[in-house]
């Protein structure tokens, strides 16, 4: 695993996101909040190719620079080899690997060979969830509403983005692990 960030001190949450969170964080113009009161970490992918900008409803816009905040401390870049990336793609069936964009896949495939305490994972996708599910990590799954209540930065978020939300893609993750419907 490659990293890229200078030295982040120590802070009391580790979260593991994906674009949409890290979009929808700029959108509630929360982002720079987040990162001094948490430390996260952001798929390479994501940080490189995903997260180029953020979008309201209204059309305004910006841009979003997930390597310089890393540069800057805010948060961890993190890169999962290409081997390792593969080998984690082809757990899953074809029907799954296909959905599962390629920066939420990174993000599982992080997890899966993360070797200290691993961060909990915001997605709002419910097939990242279910594969993290199948990974047997569905303890890892953290709402961002859940992320929000716990740092004290409480809002009211879309329902996608919501512990409800993400109850119902944990439950079926977990009934497709006990199934084995997903995995090769």
């Amino acid at each position: 695993m490659n990293s890229i960030s200078t030295l982040m001190p120590t802070k009391p949450k580790l979260f593991l996101l994906d674009a949409m969170i890290v979009c929808e964080l700029h959108v509630m113009g929360l982002w720079r909040n987040l990162t001094t009161k948490t430390e996260i970490f952001v798929p390479r992918i994501v940080a490189e190719k995903e997260c180029q900008y953020w979008k309201k409803e209204d059309e305004t816009s910006g841009p979003i620079d997930v390597l310089a905040d890393a540069q800057e401390g805010l948060v961890e870049v993190r890169a999962a080899s290409a081997s390792d990336f593969e080998e984690t793609r082809q757990i899953f069936d074809p029907s799954l690997r296909d959905g599962i964009h390629d920066g939420e896949m990174e993000a599982l495939c992080l997890l899966r060979f993360w070797e200290d305490e691993p961060p909990e994972f915001c997605t709002a996708d419910e097939l990242a969830v279910i594969g993290l599910c199948l990974l047997g990590k569905s303890s890892l799954a953290v709402s961002l509403e859940r992320i929000l209540q716990r740092v004290g930065l409480g809002r009211t978020v879309h329902p996608k983005l919501s512990q409800e939300r993400l109850g119902i893609y944990i439950e079926k993750g977990e009934n497709r692990f006990v199934t084995g419907e997903g995995l090769v």
